[in-house]
This record gives structure tokens, C-alpha cells and sequence, in this order.
């Protein structure tokens, strides 16, 4: 499965890297794109650390319906 986010396409668990703000929704806000991040010990501390901040991510992501989850 692929799709296509802003001007490039990605297949489902593909590696990939992106820069945005942590909201305390558990979501990164990337050039108006939302992405939830996954609820893991990683994803856990991400948020915990930096909330309100604008960080680099790079992580496997996956489509369920139409969520994109790091």
C-alpha cells in the first residue's frame, strides 16, 4: 500500500524522517499534516520530553484508516 503526503509517497511501515511540533494530543503537526504518535515507551517519552517543542523524528510509520502513526 502506498499514499502520497504532501508531495511525496510512501508505502506503510516505511522508515521515515519528520520535522514538527509536539502537541499534548500525542500528535506531531508537520507542515499542517497530522501524525499520532504510537503509544510505545518511545512514543511515551517523546511526548513527555517535549511537548510544545519542534523536534526531528525519524520512525516507521503505518496508515490505520486514515491515521498516520509514528
Amino acid at each position: 500500500m502506498a499514499i502520497s503526503i504532501g508531495a511525496f509517497s510512501i508505502s506503510a511501515f516505511d522508515v521515515i524522517k519528520i520535522v514538527g511540533e509536539i502537541n499534548d494530543a500525542n500528535q506531531i503537526i508537520s507542515d499542517g499534516e497530522i501524525y499520532e504518535v504510537d503509544d510505545t515507551p518511545q512514543g511515551d517519552d517523546l511526548v513527555k520530553k517535549y511537548v510544545g517543542q519542534k523536534v526531528k523524528v525519524t520512525g516507521k510509520m503505518r496508515i490505520e484508516g486514515d491515521m498516520r502513526i509514528l
